[in-house]
């Protein structure tokens, strides 16, 4: 049997509690859709490292999180000193930005008043802000009674709460169902929010040392992606063949692969204006079936690997009693 007294914290095993996510307004200046960054790159293109993929609460899953357009102005601290050589504050300091990196000046001089950062440079975030760059992470948020939590490995930042992890085991643990009650039992007793519960969570060691959760947990991480890549390029080829030039797609079409035929050429119309022409129903009705058949299966794989890390989690912890 397991040493059940083996328990840590994930705070305590983690080292650190958990760090806020950077969370500007979403009209920030801070805050840049990608038609914005690629602009901003081409006239100033040694800030495209500083420019980082941005994660918002809507894009968090679970195992992972969904594709961004939104990225996140990253200006260390000492930033504007490093490049303009001095430590001027202020208006100097500001002449210096405008004549060293003119499209960034223009592009904050559109809110100059806007000073969520540093009361110096407010362009630069403050130093516990800072995020290490292409740090696998661990964030996470709550969907209605369930936290999902998710890894983002590419460098990006979130706005969300984090850890500095990816282990898979770990995210199968944090993902399981008996995790996810321990952390709706506890925030109900305590009446607050489930982020402020998350540091406290139990970790045993018998968790931490369990090799087939490591191995569910990297399956399902993996067919979650999988999932996530059907569903998008679902949308996409739907988008490309049916919506206009500009459109934006509705929270219906998003959902695609949970209509039949005939609510899909509903959704059609009501988003784009457009149907799919008769002649073509019988290629895009095959189309929809394999498309829903390789969701389902994927599905099916992914709550098999589910399954065995509850039973994992639930044979070696004490999160199931109480």
């Amino acid at each position: 049997m397991p040493d059940q007294s083996a328990v840590l914290t994930l705070s305590s095993y983690m080292r650190h509690r958990s760090c806020d996510g950077l969370n500007p307004s979403p009209r920030s200046v801070f805050v840049l859709e990608k038609s914005q960054r690629d602009r901003l790159v081409l006239l100033d293109t040694p800030l495209a490292p500083l420019l980082r993929r941005y994660h918002t609460s809507d894009d968090v899953q679970r195992y992972s999180v969904l594709p961004s357009t939104r990225y996140l102005l990253c200006l260390p601290p000492g930033w504007t000193a490093q490049h303009c050589g001095t430590h001027a504050d202020g208006n100097a300091a500001w002449q210096c930005i405008a004549e060293h990196f003119p499209a960034l000046s223009r592009h904050l001089a559109l809110a100059v008043a806007e000073r969520p950062f540093t009361s110096g440079h407010w362009w630069e975030l403050t130093p516990e802000s800072v995020l290490p760059p292409n740090q696998p992470i661990i964030t996470w948020h709550q969907h209605r009674t369930q936290v999902y939590f998710a890894s983002i490995t590419n460098g990006a930042v979130p706005a969300t709460p984090w850890y500095q992890q990816s282990s898979p085991w770990l995210l199968g643990y944090l993902n399981s169902t008996p995790v996810q009650r321990w952390i709706q039992r506890t925030s109900a007793a305590r009446n607050c929010a489930a982020n402020l519960v998350i540091d406290e969570l139990p970790v045993p060691q018998a968790v931490i040392e369990h090799g087939d959760l490591d191995a569910h947990a990297s399956a399902a991480q993996a067919l979650v992606m999988q999932r996530h890549q059907l569903v998008q390029g679902g949308l996409m080829t739907l988008m490309r063949n049916f919506a206009p030039l500009g459109a934006s797609t509705s929270v219906a079409l998003k959902s695609w692969y949970d209509l039949d035929f005939a609510s899909l050429r509903k959704a059609l119309v009501k988003a784009f204006k457009n149907d799919i022409p008769e002649r073509l129903h019988p290629e895009w009705n095959d189309w929809l079936h394999e498309q829903h058949v390789q969701h389902v299966t994927l599905t099916h794989q992914i709550n098999a690997h589910d399954s065995a890390i509850n039973t994992v989690v639930a044979d070696v912890s004490l999160l199931a009693k109480g």
